[in-house]
């Protein structure tokens, strides 16, 4: 019995010890980190050009991707902004009457990619006209009014090109139709330009990376030549390779 509780009495310290053991070995942990910390700011200041190059190269190669992706990042922005009112306009043949307009915007109300038609007659389009500077004197010179009926027919939401493709042909088809404008053409050609320009900005930010990767480690081994006497005695003296480190 006295020797068992011996034995329990020299053990029960053990986890003390540990305890005490670990915290030790984060305290040298932590000061040897913030000594080699303020080593290393030391050694930067010590050499303020070279330092400033660095950073500087690294800054670029980290702020020109991400500033070309904010940019395209706008622009999709802007294109979706002002794709919401995406419209084809099918302007009618001259001298046709309003009851002729509204029979082709009959016809075109029911197929199923057309989301509103709006009938414009020549007197609102006279009347823009008459809005812009420069133009209300001239069109008071007038003896009739030129402009034609105009049907601006805007598409359902989420539809593909080829549907648009579709209802710009059948809107060319309608009887009394002499020109149809697509005002969502240079959205195409927007999507196009921002999907090459992403990848273009992915191909970039990943040459930069490397670059900067290249910059630091040709850094940290000219840091490590410019001491490796100091290194080869940590070593001799019995440093371990994480110290060192």
């Amino acid at each position: 019995m006295n020797t068992n509780a011996a034995r329990e009495a020299r053990r029960a310290p053990e986890p003390e010890k540990t305890r005490r053991s670990g915290a030790r070995t984060v305290g040298a942990w932590r000061e040897h980190h913030l000594w080699s910390m303020s080593i290393s700011l030391r050694r930067l200041g010590a050499r303020p050009l070279g330092t400033l190059l660095t950073v500087a190269v690294m800054g670029v190669a980290l702020a020109l991707p991400l500033t070309f992706y904010l940019l395209l990042d706008n622009v999709q922005r802007m294109g979706d902004a002002l794709g919401q009112n995406q419209s084809i306009s099918a302007f009618m043949k001259p001298g046709l009457n309003a009851g002729m307009a509204e029979t082709a915007a009959s016809a075109l109300r029911g197929r199923p990619e057309v989301g509103q038609i709006a009938i414009r007659t020549p007197k609102d389009g006279l009347d823009e006209l008459a809005e812009v500077q420069g133009f209300s004197g001239a069109l008071q010179s007038l003896d009739a009014n030129p402009l034609p009926y105009v049907l601006s027919v805007t598409p359902k939401t989420g539809l593909s090109a080829d549907d648009i493709g579709r209802l710009v042909e059948s809107m060319k088809a309608t009887p009394g139709v002499d020109m149809v404008q697509e005002t969502g053409a240079w959205r195409q050609r927007l999507d196009a330009l921002v999907g090459v320009g992403g990848r273009a900005v992915g191909l970039l930010a990943l040459l930069l990376g490397v670059a900067a990767l290249l910059v630091v480690g040709n850094t940290i081994r000219v840091d490590i030549q410019s001491r490796s006497a100091e290194i080869g005695v940590l070593l001799l003296i019995g440093a371990s390779r994480p110290f060192v480190r």
